[in-house]
């Protein structure tokens, strides 16, 4: 389970990359700070950094969330065949998703 959210408006998002960034020194093996970092950086519109974060998470555990967050990373910098591969991905982690059905 996700055990922190972002829940951050524009230039908080920089604050909180920090904040993460200094979580992942601490413990890097927790997903959980390398998914947030990434969303800190999917908000910012830095979506290759964001992908970067979700690759690493990923590494790290497989995650329905992750999988759907790189999907729609890919999709927004133009790499549909990517974005179909994680839509994939996350429909084989939680088949029950109608939100990724319908973005796939």
């Amino acid at each position: 389970m996700r055990k922190h959210y972002v829940k951050l408006q524009g230039e908080h998002y920089l604050f909180a990359q920090k904040y993460f960034n200094e979580l992942i020194k601490f413990n890097v093996t927790d997903s959980t700070n390398y998914e947030n970092l990434g969303l800190c950086k999917e908000k910012l519109k830095d979506y290759e950094g964001a992908i970067a974060e979700y690759i690493k998470a990923d590494q790290i555990s497989e995650d329905f969330w992750t999988f759907n967050r790189l999907a729609i990373c890919y999709r927004e910098i133009g790499n549909i065949k990517k974005a179909i591969e994680f839509f994939r991905d996350a429909l084989r982690v939680k088949p029950s998703s109608l939100t990724t059905e319908f973005n796939l």
